[in-house]
């Protein structure tokens, strides 16, 4: 019979540690990238619409033309936010 010897299970315990250590950080970096990816996308999901406040577009493109600009890319930035939001939840859970 073969025993294992104190090197070989400290090396083993040092591996899962490192395991451990890389799958809680992983997690966390996930769980703060939902977070913040829920907030962006329950903004603008709800009715707020800070990209009208700001002159400086307006004056640029005028304001037709910045609302066509507006209403055009939104829905894409929410479905953005909302696919990311569903994959980190995934990633989040499978780590």
């Amino acid at each position: 019979m073969i025993k294992p010897t104190a090197t070989s299970n400290y090396q083993f315990s040092s591996a899962v540690h490192k395991l451990n250590w890389k799958r809680r950080v992983l997690k966390e970096v996930c769980l703060f990238l939902l977070l913040a990816n829920i907030i962006l996308w329950i903004m603008p999901a709800f009715g707020a619409r800070p990209q009208f406040d700001q002159t400086i577009e307006i004056i640029f493109y005028k304001f037709t033309m910045w609302a066509t600009i507006v209403n055009i890319g939104l829905p894409f930035g929410i479905f953005y936010r909302l696919h990311s939001v569903a994959s980190l939840f995934e990633v989040y859970l499978t780590s």
